[in-house]
Parts: structure tokens; sequence; C-alpha cells
């Protein structure tokens, strides 16, 4: 039963799901079925589903650092994400936020290692 729902595909986007970093409500009638995925990853993998890939989200930045400008130029660097089991979903939409919002001069490469995951490595 759990390798079943580890390597099920329930990627299901709503545009407005997860907007600028919002909730995403879960209608009452699927929580039996929310619960039994929360056991797989230890989060809300019925919401994170249903969360575009490239989501909008609100600028944390503080107000005196979001307009910093830097004389010197910075150095180029790797990513590297680390992952055992993860949902596709959260993976996928890592990578979208690293690639989308990293400045492409800075960012050389994004290494993905699998860390012995259990889930099968092409389910569509």
């Amino acid at each position: 039963m759990f390798l079943e729902i580890l390597n099920a595909n329930m990627y299901n986007p709503d545009p407005k799901a997860g907007q600028n970093g919002e909730a995403v409500l879960i209608p009452s009638f699927e929580s039996p079925k929310m619960n039994r995925l929360f056991q797989v990853n230890r989060y809300n993998l019925m919401a994170s589903d249903r969360i575009p890939l490239n989501r909008t989200l609100p600028d944390a930045r503080r107000k005196e650092c979001r307009n910093l400008v830097y004389n010197n130029p910075l150095p180029t660097t790797s990513v590297i994400i680390v992952f055992h089991n993860e949902a596709w979903s959260t993976l996928l939409r890592t990578l979208h936020s690293v690639i989308n919002r990293s400045p492409s001069k800075l960012l050389v490469e994004v290494i993905l290692v699998d860390d012995a995951s259990e889930r099968s490595k092409f389910n569509c």
C-alpha cells in the first residue's frame, strides 16, 4: 500500500492554488484521503499536488534589501538538491523556483541527488 501511494502521480494543479503563498483549502469530503497521503511525506501532499509548478509568491525581503545594487560582480553558484522519496510536485516546484528566481548569469547548474528513493523513476 505504501509504495502504491508513494508512486501514484496525483499532480492536478489549480492555477489559483497557493497563489501568493495563500493556503490551499481541501474540501472536507477529501479529508480521509488527504490524511492518508499525509503519512507518505508528513505534509499535505494533496495540497502540494494542487499548487502549480510556477506559483506566485510575495517578496519577503525587507524593504531596504529589495533595491540593493552590488558594484562588484557576484560569484556564480551551483545548487544541489538532495531528496529522498520526495513528492514529484514538491521536487519540481523547488526546481522551477530555483531556475526562475535565480539570476541566470549567477546560476551555473542545478544538481539533483536522489538519496536512495523507493519511488518509481518515471511514473506518468
